[in-house]
């Protein structure tokens, strides 16, 4: 079930070509409000939400943005990956992980 961010959020994407990594960031008012990084392997580097914005759909907006935009190719002519939960999360991010579906879980390596 998606249900998708409380508040309209913008989601925008853009490519770090010196780091090879695909970033989403979500924009609300005009203010960058999160973020997600993706590598080339499709592995999440790095996923934070401001805490005024947390538990308010906007790592889900930001997940599945990643996830409509796989498979395409953007204007560096790389191919976007789709996106794969970090074996290294907090136990706050596991639980994040477990709600994006059984399709995308997996059993983690570590929890910080």
């Amino acid at each position: 079930m998606d249900r998708g961010p409380q508040f309209p959020y913008e989601i925008k994407y853009s490519y770090d070509e010196p780091n090879y990594t695909h970033q989403y960031t979500a924009h609300h008012k005009g203010e960058e409000v999160g973020f997600m990084h993706v590598g080339e392997a499709g592995g999440v580097i790095d996923i934070n939400v401001q805490p005024d914005h947390r538990r308010k759909g906007v790592a889900t907006a930001l997940w599945n943005h990643a996830l409509s935009m796989a498979g395409q190719t953007n204007s560096h002519g790389e191919r976007i990956p789709y996106p794969e939960h970090s074996e290294h999360r907090t136990e706050e991010g596991d639980a994040w992980a477990k709600s994006t579906g059984p399709a995308h879980y997996f059993e983690p390596d570590e929890i910080h």
